[in-house]
């Protein structure tokens, strides 16, 4: 699902849309990330082992509200090949930014541009 799509209201209006019986009719894909706050979406932080398949995935069933009208099923999905690109392109973000630090050097007391005082601030 796109990130400007993925609503908690989109999301109930989609698993409303289908048959209740049909499990395909509501099922969304989506990146996990963390929350605003900082934290984890609940089928993250929830324990279970996960089944390695043969393409090197590793797959778990997660339930939320088991038994509920509000249950909701995940099937969290952890792919080793796209976290190693995720930590190279991380990696090079970093580099990057460190290396535009540098080379700002030591601006205490020294005229500046814009530009040098928004990568300092951020």
């Amino acid at each position: 699902m796109d990130t400007g799509f993925n609503s908690a209201e989109i999301r109930r209006t989609l698993q409303g849309a289908g048959d209740a019986a049909d499990q395909k009719s509501d099922s969304i894909g989506e990146k996990m990330r963390f929350g605003r706050d900082g934290t984890l979406p609940e089928a993250l932080t929830r324990a279970g082992r996960y089944k390695t398949l043969d393409s090197g995935h590793r797959v778990k069933e997660v339930i939320i509200n088991s038994g509920s009208v509000a249950a909701r099923r995940f099937v969290v999905v952890h792919n080793p090949v796209q976290a190693e690109r995720d930590a190279g392109k991380r990696d090079e973000i970093i580099a990057e930014a460190e290396r535009r630090l540098a080379a700002l050097g030591d601006l205490t007391g020294k005229s500046h541009t814009k530009a040098a005082c928004d990568m300092r601030a951020h």
